[in-house]
């Protein structure tokens, strides 16, 4: 008889689970099929896994010895995959939200493939991409939004801190109710919420114009009716922006854009793998701070 890995793939999420429909379901499988499966495996163990004598789904004595074993190696399995595929990879795949533009990401990846003679790269957009999609061990994902891959890792880099400015002609302390109120944001769902440094008491304010184009933001910007929220502050560093344009109601802050450096799990982790990452993230750093390196 055949040896077969997802069969015991199979009974550790019926063990987990506690039931062949739910099994089913998340495997894409028949109840079924879930179930010739478990007899199959139960053939080849010659011994019972779950106890027939319950109408629950209950793991046997031996069952429970054997479910342990089970995740013991596949997870041993799952780790030899990804070392023999990782040590393989010539190219990684970044994944970039194109329509966030602000951060030189493309210019950096092009700066470290002219650096070395491997990897090379692939850059794909994530517009198309569900935060619960699968990650390929060479793909790394760079994005404000965080994945729901359960075995996503999040490596969060330096933060985008963002403020809040009007023309220069207006005062500091204005009266925001007189103003237009123009938000700034990459994320579709966001609200403005301000916090107040020193009580931290928040409040949420309801945009007039709410635009995720930075080009938008800084000609609404020009209008002396119009305030705007959220424009990230190292763009304000510019000499053109800081003649015309001054930060506002210092004693109220925005939460920073948050980026994320995203990647599968796995004990095995080629060297440009973790050169790259620290690269991306030390750039990142040096852009935000000014600095060279």
């Amino acid at each position: 008889m055949k040896f077969y890995l997802k069969d015991f793939c199979i009974f550790i999420s019926v063990a987990e689970t506690g039931s062949l429909s739910k099994t089913a379901e998340l495997m894409g499988l028949s109840i079924s099929s879930v179930s010739k499966r478990i007899t199959r495996l139960e053939e080849y163990l010659q011994t019972t896994l779950f106890d027939k004598n319950t109408r629950r789904v209950k793991l046997s004595p031996l069952g429970k010895h054997a479910y342990i074993r089970s995740k013991e190696i596949t997870h041993l399995f799952s780790n030899f995959v990804d070392e023999i595929r990782g040590s393989s990879i010539t190219t990684l795949k970044v994944v970039l939200d194109t329509s966030d533009t602000l951060i030189p990401y493309i210019d950096w990846v092009y700066e470290y493939s002219n650096s070395k003679n491997n990897p090379s790269f692939q850059i794909n957009s994530s517009l198309e991409r569900k935060a619960s999609d699968e990650i390929s061990l060479d793909e790394i994902i760079i994005s404000s939004n965080r994945s729901t891959y359960p075995s996503a890792i999040h490596r969060k880099i330096t933060p985008v801190k963002r403020k809040i400015y009007a023309r220069r002609s207006i005062k500091s302390h204005l009266d925001i109710k007189n103003k237009n109120i123009i938000f700034y944001s990459i994320r579709d769902n966001e609200k403005i919420i301000i916090k107040k440094t020193e009580t931290g008491e928040k409040i949420e304010l309801e945009p007039v114009i709410k635009t995720n184009s930075i080009s938008v933001a800084l000609k609404l910007l020009d209008d002396e009716n119009s305030i705007v929220f959220g424009i990230p502050e190292f763009i304000m560093n510019d000499d053109s922006n800081k003649e015309k344009f001054s930060n506002v109601m210092h004693e109220w802050e925005i939460e920073p854009i948050q980026y994320f450096l995203i990647w599968k799990e796995r004990r095995f982790y080629k060297e440009e793998f973790n050169e790259f990452i620290n690269f991306i993230e030390k750039s990142q750093a040096s852009f935000l701070t000014n600095k060279r390196f």
